[in-house]
């Protein structure tokens, strides 16, 4: 089994799209020159602001903000997973997750299944979908021989989706994230930690923090989490880099030692299968 040194970023981002990629370039070279191969950057993270506006700064892929990622993927000769709103019809965008290689191409993309539609009175008000399309598909990426399932913020909540992802071989989630504070502060752990801990799996999920320009506080705490769900890498309360080697041999000890994937019950449910 292989090892894989992997790094997420955290920051605020806001409308400025040249500021946030600058701000994310030098964090970028940062966890470079410490031997990352794999970096996750947050959702949203060249345009975060009011959705009006994110939806009018939504791009191709490839497209601007890809093809400069991919360009420092080649550069530094990494793995690069980040969000972005992608161009829809009818006036929307989705809420996509792009991974790029050390090629410098595209490698796949995954678009935002579950929409955050949200009201939590006297806390937060947010339609996501009244702005966004959700997709479609289910994606596992191939990360230096890994298999990645792909997933974005609020997908977190829905363990199906992990599942899949996991029975068809994902061995590392990584995700992109702006989860609120007004949510996060009570469920970001333990969510993070469920699904490493039902799936086996390591999590890497970077998350935006502090206040967009909308007034949306995201609650930071980016976090690298291993298959037995202990956190081996959670950042500060401010702009900053984790970073951890992770060593499949750690998954392969727990799936051996705890059976769950020959333990279940196929005849007592069926966990049905989109596109890989």
């Amino acid at each position: 089994m292989a090892k894989i040194t992997a790094a997420a970023i955290q920051f605020t981002a806001n409308e400025d799209k040249k500021r946030n990629i600058d701000i994310v370039m030098g964090h970028i070279d940062k966890a470079s020159s410490q031997g990352a191969e794999l970096i996750v950057l947050p959702e949203v993270f060249n345009c975060y602001t009011y959705q009006e506006i994110m939806v009018e700064n939504a791009e191709t892929i490839p497209g601007y903000t890809t093809d400069i990622l991919a360009k420092k993927a080649k550069e530094k000769g990494i793995y690069i997973i980040f969000g972005i709103y992608e161009k829809a019809n009818d006036n929307k965008a989705y809420n996509s997750s792009v991974a790029v290689g050390p090629d410098g191409k595209v490698l796949d993309t995954y678009s935002k299944t579950h929409l955050f539609d949200i009201n939590v009175p006297g806390s937060i008000t947010y339609l996501e979908s009244s702005h966004v399309t959700p997709g479609q598909k289910i994606t596992n990426v191939n990360i230096n021989n890994i298999k990645c399932g792909m997933a974005v913020c609020y997908d977190l909540r829905f363990p199906e989706l992990f599942r899949t992802m996991a029975l068809n071989g994902a061995l590392m989630f990584v995700m992109p994230c702006a989860f609120t504070h007004a949510t996060g502060r009570v469920q970001w752990d333990p969510l993070l930690k469920a699904r490493a801990i039902e799936n086996q799996t390591f999590i890497i999920a970077a998350n935006q923090i502090g206040k967009n320009p909308s007034g949306i506080i995201s609650h930071g705490n980016s976090m690298i989490i291993d298959p037995w769900g202990r956190v081996v890498a959670q950042a500060a309360k401010d702009d900053n880099v984790i970073i951890a080697e992770l060593d499949l041999k750690t998954l392969e000890t727990i799936r051996s030692e705890m059976e769950l994937y020959k333990q279940r019950r196929t005849d007592l449910y069926t966990l049905t299968t989109n596109q890989f």
